[in-house]
């Protein structure tokens, strides 16, 4: 693995790792530091554009999904590109539309599980 990849890794790694360790004070920080931190970084910010070209949701869609999750229904994906593509689109456009990065209040978010497959997995690190 090269430096590039490994550093990019090592990062995505401790972005997630402080959503985990958030607290209910901190979460909408973090989801803000997040998202910007995946805008800001070139390698990032060309994957995800790739995989919404790819799979591309529109706001309508988005809308749709809330109301359809909120029914409970759940989400499947073709692949991780499909799920990163849905999850950054439907992050930014929920936080965009509602002008706020506390998703940890929205029942739509709670009890939900968009880690692709089986939702018991653990945590790999």
């Amino acid at each position: 693995m090269n430096y590039a990849n490994h550093n990019l890794r090592t990062s995505l790694q401790e972005w997630r790792n402080r959503i985990y360790r958030a607290d209910h004070n901190q979460f909408e920080h973090q989801i803000k530091f997040l998202l910007d931190n995946l805008g800001n970084n070139r390698q990032l910010s060309g994957l995800l554009s790739e995989a919404m070209a790819s799979h591309p949701f529109t706001d309508e869609q988005c809308e749709e999904i809330i109301e359809a999750m909120r029914g409970g229904s759940q989400m499947s994906f073709e692949n991780e590109e499909d799920q990163a593509a849905f999850c950054y689109k439907f992050l930014k456009f929920f936080t965009d539309k509602n002008k706020r990065y506390n998703l940890h209040n929205w029942g739509v978010f709670m009890s939900r599980d968009f880690e692709a497959g089986n939702s018991s997995q653990t945590d790999p690190t």
